[in-house]
């Protein structure tokens, strides 16, 4: 096998630099308005800062963490609950909204975020996470399109873009049905 190319190589070690400079924690009340601005500025509208805004207001973010850089917020991740019709004692998280600001964006900083909300989770509790988003990106984390599990969105979006993870193996392999979020997602 060859070695890696020295150029490569500086990359990784650049990577690996920033990693150890980022460090993923619960958001405290002092982070409120960086969290608003890092959704603002990630997204096309102010709904994701909104909603982030008003699912705290109505204490129903059961994870909310940060990134941050030498005290600089640049990243921000939510969960909340998610109720399965058919089975509600089953417990569910939603993953969303996550934002890292644009000029952070592909180096690691969203992995670390979603990998500590799912660790947060499994350590709270709850069996499956559910999520809209890119499948590119969330399948690296072992979700699959929800449907596998013959789950259901309450909301009409493509198939492939709602997705779950059974945060305990087989904890979905007797859930199906209609999954809804917080009544705050059609709020904002």
């Amino acid at each position: 096998m060859n070695a890696p190319a020295p150029q490569l190589e500086a990359v990784r070690t650049q990577l690996l630099e920033v990693r150890s400079l980022i460090s993923i924690r619960a958001e405290s009340w002092g982070d409120i308005a960086d969290i608003h601005a890092v959704n603002k500025q990630v997204f096309e509208t102010d709904a994701e800062a909104k909603l982030v805004d008003l699912l705290r207001s109505r204490d129903k973010l059961v994870i909310s963490l940060v990134a941050e850089d030498q005290g600089t917020l640049i990243g921000h991740i939510a969960f909340s609950r998610v109720q399965n019709e058919s089975n509600p004692g089953i417990l569910g998280l939603g993953l969303g909204p996550m934002a890292v600001i644009p000029e952070r964006q592909k180096c690691g900083i969203g992995s670390q975020l979603v990998q500590a909300g799912i660790g947060q989770g499994k350590t709270l509790g709850y069996d499956y996470i559910v999520v809209l988003g890119h499948p590119s990106y969330y399948t690296r984390f072992g979700f699959m399109p929800a449907r596998q599990f013959d789950l259901h969105c309450a909301w009409e979006v493509p198939e492939n873009i709602f997705m779950a993870l059974e945060v305990h193996t087989n904890s979905l392999s007797n859930v199906k049905g209609l999954v809804k979020y917080e009544p705050e997602f059609n709020e904002a």
